[in-house]
């Protein structure tokens, strides 16, 4: 996806782009006028948390979670901040949970937000505090 925003207003690389239900994508490259957003349902990586757990989203399933974490369906998913994205932003919720292919770790299947509604998104950036 293409916003007709970018260095001109601050836009940055790895701002999270969110519509009114949460996070829909991550701006993966910016020029003056404008941005690229690579949208969370397409192959993109992520650091999340469900609850106090840390995982990576991926194509709408987060793995490398600990298998004697508490997760539940239903559970809210949100961004960790523990990578470039900003933290605590809503992604979605936990469909499904069960162990991974080597039973040594979780497997969670997301519902990411719904991203149907594209015509007004905000852009989020980083916040350092002094």
């Amino acid at each position: 996806m293409v916003l007709n925003v970018g260095t001109n207003v601050g836009v940055e690389v790895n701002d999270a782009v969110l519509n009114y239900n949460g996070l829909v994508g991550i701006v993966t490259k910016v020029e003056k006028n404008k941005c690229n957003v690579k949208l969370l349902t397409s192959n993109f990586n992520i650091s999340v948390r469900i609850n106090d757990t840390y995982g990576n989203l991926n194509d709408s399933v987060v793995t490398m979670i600990d298998k004697y974490s508490d997760i539940n369906i239903g559970d809210d998913i949100y961004t960790s901040g523990l990578d470039d994205v900003p933290g605590d932003i809503y992604v979605g919720e936990v469909l499904s949970v069960s162990l991974d292919n080597d039973e040594l770790g979780k497997e969670v299947k997301v519902k990411l937000v719904d991203n149907n509604y594209l015509n007004y998104v905000y852009i989020v950036g980083n916040i350092e505090w002094f």
